[in-house]
């Protein structure tokens, strides 16, 4: 599949001219972010797993992780460009993840164009980026961002359907498949979001369009090959770490109504979206574009509700992605509807609260990205890593560890530094959901046991130079780790309070660890 470039500059339609300065700021926008900002928590330790694994440490049996495998093995790239080119992976790391995300929407837009010709690609590539950049705040390159992205060249097959019926060439098929395989990708990073891919399926089926049956082989062949490749490589991750994660990790899920409710600017938008689609002159001129990504909004607004997880941000990403680009493709439509005079008050209503509903769900993304961009005194969490990284740096520490339940403690300082991480698991979450259980749980003790007794192994085989202790977290961990082991005790009383700095209290070994009388 390609496109044609016109033959002379003088060709080149006014949207064109436009579509391709705006793609070319974009894209050197993306970059931008993606050599500037650090790696977020999450994907710095993912990042750091992968390095370990490249070393020999077997993720999910010498590190612990709970997230598909999918995601440590597409971080494994940028780790093993990093060693090739001799350069710090939280440099090719964001510049790698910015390139896949850009490429989907590259070929998106070219799909697009192809089944529609009232879109220019480069147009559309430069404002669905911009539009991924803009959504997930500081949240970059986590896994429903990328999902966001790497969804949208199977919606793109979606457009225009009708007026493609009955195409069979080979190109399509090739197409379509590739666009399925993604598809499956998505559904390997996070099984949740199969629901709004099927669902787009059966409505546009449902409308009267084919099934798309290359696009489902090709996300059913990247299921089965996936799940065979990972009881092949990682078949702890099925016996051990999924259990494991269902004891601790969903443990405390929210009631819908509280999700809601933190996510409620989500649901807000949505619901103007479907009402404004709904009350919009028919037919749109958008070759169906803005309901396809509608319902594809409802689908992953749903999968993010079912996953229980209303107080993190960056489990929304794929939702709000979809709805800003449902908002911004209806007021498209309208603007190019030669139904509607152009200064309509139906045109302009619908406009309006197109735009404001899009500036509402826009709003927090943005404000995030501002903080992020201000620099290190932002945030307390950037104030805290950088004032962590100085102390490890100054102090020559070759081992560190954290007793947090947040990551950010941990990661990317560890990545930044060097250190080792003295730690199977990325923070004490685990440890902190054990603890959380009711006392007379007793299938949550022998969850728990295992688990604090893997801390306390991992602390006393390392014996880390720096620790920092998180007291903002509602447990005490020396005392619990002291009261399930007295030898952790002993171990503790080589380590001396060195500074505190914003609740957390930093302590560091005062006596070299000796293998006899284990760190001190």
């Amino acid at each position: 599949m390609s496109l044609s470039l016109p033959g002379s500059v003088a060709n080149l339609r006014p949207a064109s001219v436009l579509g391709h300065v705006s793609a070319a700021c974009v894209t050197v926008l993306a970059m931008a972010i993606a050599a500037s900002f650090l790696l977020k928590d999450d994907v710095a330790w993912l990042l750091y797993v992968a390095e370990q694994w490249l070393d020999g440490r077997r993720p999910y049996v010498a590190l612990i992780e709970i997230n598909p495998p999918l995601i440590i093995w597409l971080s494994v790239l940028p780790a093993a460009i990093a060693r090739i080119l001799n350069v710090p992976s939280l440099l090719t790391a964001p510049l790698f993840f910015a390139t896949l995300l850009l490429g989907c929407v590259w070929w998106a837009a070219g799909i697009l164009q192809l089944r529609d010709r009232r879109y220019d690609r480069s147009l559309t590539f430069a404002i669905v980026s911009a539009v991924l950049l803009l959504a997930p705040g500081v949240e970059f390159w986590q896994r429903e961002h990328l999902i966001a992205a790497a969804a949208l060249p199977y919606l793109a097959l979606r457009v225009g359907e009708r007026a493609e019926k009955g195409q069979r060439k080979a190109a399509f098929r090739t197409t379509a498949f590739l666009a399925g395989v993604l598809v499956g990708f998505c559904c390997a990073m996070k099984p949740w979001y199969v629901l709004p891919f099927v669902l787009v399926e059966w409505v546009a089926v449902a409308g009267g369009a084919r099934f798309l049956r290359e696009a489902v082989l090709g996300a059913c062949t990247t299921g089965l090959l996936y799940v065979a490749a990972v009881a092949m490589l990682h078949p702890e991750y099925l016996t051990e770490v999924i259990p494991l994660a269902l004891d601790l990790y969903n443990s405390g899920d929210r009631a819908w109504h509280e999700i809601l409710t933190a996510s409620r600017r989500l649901p807000m938008a949505l619901a103007a979206a479907a009402l404004l689609w709904w009350i919009a002159p028919r037919p749109l001129p958008d070759g169906g574009a803005t309901r396809i990504l509608l319902v594809f909004a409802i689908g992953a607004t749903i999968a993010y509700l079912l996953q229980g997880k209303g107080y993190w941000y960056y489990q929304r990403i794929p939702a709000v992605v979809a709805v800003l680009l449902v908002l911004l493709s209806l007021v498209a439509a309208l603007l190019r509807d030669p139904s509607l005079s152009r200064f309509s008050a139906g045109r302009l209503v619908l406009c309006f609260v197109a735009a404001i509903a899009f500036l509402g769900l826009a709003a927090p993304g943005a404000f995030q990205l501002k903080l992020m961009a201000q620099g290190v005194a932002a945030t307390p969490a950037q104030r805290i890593q950088a004032h962590l990284v100085e102390v490890l740096r100054s102090s020559n520490a070759r081992s560190y560890l954290a007793f947090s339940s947040s990551l950010e403690l941990g990661f990317p300082i560890v990545n930044q530094t060097g250190v080792v991480w003295a730690s199977r698991f990325p923070s004490t979450w685990a440890l902190y959901k054990a603890h959380s259980h009711s006392p007379d749980d007793e299938s949550a003790k022998n969850v728990s046991r295992p688990v604090v007794r893997w801390f306390i192994e991992d602390f006393t085989a390392v014996c880390p130079d720096i620790v920092a202790v998180d007291t903002r977290d509602r447990m005490d961990y020396l005392s619990t780790l002291q009261g399930f082991d007295a030898g952790f005790a002993q171990d503790w009383d080589a380590y001396r309070l060195m500074s505190s700095f914003e609740g957390i209290r930093i302590y560091g070994r005062i006596r070299p660890a000796s293998s006899v009388n284990g760190c001190g």
